[in-house]
């Protein structure tokens, strides 16, 4: 996941400052005042690095879960750490399965080509004198 949160620096370092300064300036009641910046980081990510839009999808109760715990918990966000655990590692499946149907669809565009070449080949050879 360091991969991913370089990709956020990269595409969404505004967003992400707006929201973090946000929190550390609303301690108590960052969950509630900083929706706005909240949307425009996950807007932004969402629309710049296609892992997360598969995490989201996959992982949305898992999130939604945790979401809530941090809401209801805001002064004492430690109360959420198993939940942040499942969240971790519904990241990382979401993230092997992301990874998976990459490599596969890289392999299926490679035998494709080489597929393409062969029988290209073949029906070269087959017209030579």
């Amino acid at each position: 996941m360091n991969s991913t949160i370089e990709l956020v620096l990269k595409h969404c370092s505004t967003q992400l400052e707006l929201y973090q300064r946000c929190v550390e300036n609303n301690p108590t009641e960052w969950s509630t005042i900083c929706q706005k910046e909240k949307h425009e980081l996950n807007k932004c990510s969402e629309d710049n690095i296609p892992l997360l839009r598969q995490v989201k999808k996959q992982c949305n109760e898992t999130i939604q879960a945790f979401d809530k715990c941090l809401t209801e918990n805001e002064t004492d966000p430690k109360s959420c750490t198993s939940l942040l655990r499942n969240l971790y590692d519904c990241t990382e499946n979401a993230a092997a399965d992301f990874n998976k149907n990459k490599n596969d669809n890289n392999n299926k565009v490679s035998n494709n080509n080489y597929s393409h070449k062969q029988s290209s080949g073949n029906v070269n050879a087959g017209t030579e004198k």
